[in-house]
């Protein structure tokens, strides 16, 4: 049950290409599957890579998404289960640092998300900023009869935007750390590509 709300959450909030323009990039460009979350990382045991899919082609996402009306160069998603809990990493190259500032601010202004279900009201936590900026929310809910907060970590690196959303029983702090390890690897790629 918890794989199928992390899912269903996934899938509502961040698939969905359509065009695909003719732009140039203004960012930085970097190989997203070389900064990802692999599964030596997370702390629990248990945990399985449920699902992968890297889009390289540069696509408009299409309304009712999370980065609706933005193009994306290239995105990653990844997803992992355990029997209670599930972590989802999905990172998107965006076309300037501008239009991932801007994703990040409108982020900030809204308790709610495009395509998700109507009571997942989510509630701004501070934390000490990753990358250029970032930010945290969070949900209280029920997964099978039990309490289950779900965590959303949203930062920057530039035009990098990457989100890490942690379920069930984890801790708040699991999506601070693995936000950081993706942050150092961002940063590792953009040294390496200078």
């Amino acid at each position: 049950m918890v794989c199928l709300i992390g899912l269903l959450f996934s899938m509502i909030v961040f698939s969905g290409c359509v065009e695909q323009p003719d732009e140039q990039t203004s960012g930085i460009d970097i190989d997203l599957a070389q900064i990802t979350l692999l599964l030596s990382d997370i702390n629990q045991s248990g945990f399985q890579k449920l699902n992968e899919e890297h889009v390289t082609e540069t696509y408009v996402v299409s309304e009712g998404k999370l980065f609706e009306g933005l193009t994306v160069n290239e995105k990653i998603e990844l997803y992992y289960i355990n029997s209670t809990d599930f972590i989802i990493q999905q990172s998107a190259e965006l076309q300037t640092d501008e239009a991932a500032q801007q994703f990040i601010d409108e982020l900030k202004s809204t308790s709610t998300f495009p395509g998700e279900i109507e009571d997942w009201n989510f509630t701004s936590i501070q934390i000490q900023q990753i990358g250029n900026d970032s930010l945290l929310k969070q949900n209280k809910t029920t997964m099978q009869g039990n309490e289950a907060t779900i965590n959303m970590l949203v930062f920057r690196v530039r035009n990098i935007v990457s989100i890490i959303v942690v379920g069930g029983s984890l801790p708040q702090q699991d999506s601070i750390t693995y936000a950081t390890i993706i942050e150092q690897r961002i940063n590792d790629q953009i040294t390496s590509v200078q």
